[in-house]
C-alpha cells in the first residue's frame, strides 16, 4: 500500500484528508473498464466501514497491490475489474478485489476489498472472462 502505517491512521482518523491514493493498476487492465487512469482510490468513510465489517487491519490493506500484482483478474457482470489472489503465505486466504472507475472515467475508486474462500475464488474465476492468471510465488526460488 501506499500508505505508511502512520500515514493510515491519519488517513482513518481524518487527519490526512477524505480521499487517499492506495494503490496502481496497470492501464492494460484499466482499459477493459474503459478508463486509463491507474491511480487506485479509496474513500476514508469506505476504509473505515472495510475495517468494521471485515476486521481489516493495516497488514491486510498492504495486501492490494500484490492482490492487482499477483492475482487472477476477471471482469464481472457489472463490468468492474476483480482481481483475487491466493495468499498462502501471510493470511493463509485468498483476497478479493474490485476496481470500478466512476461515470466521467477519470478516477479508479476500490469497490470492494476482503477475504474470501478458496472455492470462491476458483467460481469467480470459472464464471467470469479471466484477464490475467494467477502468479504464484515460487518459495524456493526467491
Amino acid at each position: 500500500m501506499l500508505l505508511t502505517p502512520r500515514d493510515f491512521v491519519r488517513f482513518l482518523d481524518g487527519r490526512l484528508g477524505q480521499v487517499q491514493q492506495i494503490a496502481f493498476v496497470p492501464g492494460e487492465f484499466t482499459r477493459l473498464i474503459g478508463t486509463l487512469e491507474s491511480k487506485l482510490l479509496l474513500d476514508r468513510e469506505y476504509a473505515l466501514k472495510l475495517q468494521r465489517k471485515h476486521n481489516l487491519r493495516y497488514e491486510h490493506f498492504e495486501m492490494i497491490q500484490p492482490t492487482i500484482d499477483r492475482g487472477y483478474a476477471v471482469i464481472d457482470g457489472g463490468r468492474n475489474l476483480v482481481f483475487a489472489y491466493d495468499d498462502q503465505e501471510r493470511f493463509h486466504r485468498p483476497f478479493r478485489l474490485a476496481v470500478k472507475s466512476n461515470r466521467a472515467k477519470n478516477e479508479l475508486w476500490l469497490r470492494t476489498f476482503h477475504r474470501i474462500g478458496v472455492r470462491q475464488m476458483n467460481s469467480m474465476v470459472r464464471r467470469w472472462p479471466l484477464v490475467k492468471n494467477h502468479h504464484y510465488v515460487d518459495q524456493e526460488h526467491e
